[in-house]
């Protein structure tokens, strides 16, 4: 087959997908092609470090208590986080814990917190901060660790272009639970554009 003849076929194909000319609704990536939108001005780059690279860190084991969630109260983090509103923290006390958990309801009432017993676990908290809308997701995506340090990889969702979006502002969270321990606590984060279209 001639050069002229495979960039005629590759057009072709690429005008058929993009009209819709194909039976197939499948994923881009079983044909061998990959679509690229590229970057736009409202939500940049989709940034993707593939998967964690072997740092000699040995993954950990740890129980969701409320991870991913969302709640109205886009306040909390003035009342528990930084002063962006965000938070990373280990804890270790039932007293703090208490405090996290109560900011981040959003009922007249709220329900009591989980018992946790600090002797044998400690509660990693992760927060976004106060999101315009409720379509943002905080994710733990691997707790790994040596003798020295636990490793927290975390993701924060954001919704791109084309997302369906609420009008109620929002505050993203995640709360898990570890094996209590004295080791420094390292928290990686990243933000990854969800697209929508």
């Amino acid at each position: 087959m001639s050069f002229n003849k495979s960039i005629f076929l590759i057009v072709a194909f690429g005008l058929l997908a993009a009209c819709g000319g194909s039976d197939d609704e499948g994923p881009l990536e079983e044909s061998g092609l990959v679509e690229d939108n590229g970057p736009t001005e409202d939500n940049g780059p989709i940034e993707d470090d593939g998967p964690i690279e072997d740092d000699g860190l040995v993954e950990e084991s740890y129980t969701a208590i409320a991870c991913p969630e969302i709640s109205l109260n886009s306040g909390a983090g003035t009342e528990i986080g930084d002063a962006d509103g965000g938070l990373s923290e280990r804890v270790d006390n039932a007293h703090r814990f208490r405090e996290i958990y109560l900011a981040l309801q959003h009922y007249s009432e709220p329900p009591p917190p989980p018992e946790i017993d600090f002797y044998e676990q400690h509660v990693l908290a992760l927060a976004y901060g106060g999101t315009p809308n409720l379509e943002y997701e905080t994710v733990v995506k691997r707790i790994a660790g040596d003798d020295a340090k636990v490793q927290v990889d975390y993701l924060t969702v954001i919704p791109g272009l084309g997302c369906g979006v609420h009008d109620l502002a929002g505050y993203s969270y995640c709360l898990v639970a570890i094996e209590a321990t004295e080791r420094e606590v390292e928290f990686v984060g990243r933000e990854e554009v969800r697209d929508c279209d």
